[in-house]
């Protein structure tokens, strides 16, 4: 009797262990279960404003510093990004898709970046010339197109402009077109009095 009392008690007391153990697993269980049903993978931008030149870090949330992270742009050549940090490198507009994903995980934020440059120019060579910092003339008559744009890289166009050239050089804007006659070096001067933009640039004679 007493050796059947102290086998139930050893039965007893490994029933109680085993039960232990399925309930400690299970209560672990259940735990990392409802920790993966939370878990949620967010990714927060916002859109940018910066100058040329400028440095931007830091400029996403993530909530998982481990996840892989992917980017994409609509236009090259506007910044330079990576996923810690945006370059500004010349005025313009871009759009940035940015994925993040962990696991089995995958979400997706878009964000507009604007770069702020100073106003530029472009000279567009027609006929009798060429233009390299300087605009060279080759022949008796030159024309050539000017084109400019704003802070972001925008064509600018129906603005108010004065010109002349130096060194008796005949200039003349007509349809678009400007047409030079120049027998001597000289410089030209395009003034945009709406924005307040003066465009300079030498004129090189070449033997005609």
């Amino acid at each position: 009797m007493k050796s059947l009392s102290k086998n139930a008690v050893w039965l007893i007391s490994g029933c109680l262990v085993v039960l232990s153990i399925v309930l400690l697993l299970t209560f672990f269980l259940v735990k990392d279960l409802k920790q993966n049903s939370k878990r949620i993978l967010n990714i927060n931008c916002e859109n940018l404003t910066i100058y040329k030149g400028e440095v931007r870090e830091d400029y996403f949330d993530i909530n998982y510093e481990g996840s892989s992270i992917s980017l994409t742009v609509n236009k090259e050549g506007i910044i330079d990004i990576d996923q810690d940090r945006i370059v500004g490198i010349k005025g313009g507009e871009v759009d940035v898709l940015i994925t993040a994903t962990l696991d089995d995980m995958i979400v997706k934020d878009n964000f507009h970046v604007t770069v702020i440059d100073d106003y530029q120019y472009n000279i567009i060579p027609v006929a009798g010339c060429t233009f390299d910092d300087c605009l060279y003339v080759n022949e008796e008559v030159c024309y050539f197109e000017l084109q400019t744009f704003n802070k972001t890289g925008d064509t600018l166009d129906n603005l108010n402009f004065s010109y002349y050239a130096t060194n008796n050089a005949y200039i003349k804007y007509e349809l678009g077109t400007f047409i030079l006659i120049a027998n001597t070096n000289s410089e030209i001067f395009i003034n945009y009095e709406d924005i307040d933009y003066l465009i300079t640039f030498k004129v090189v004679v070449n033997n005609i």
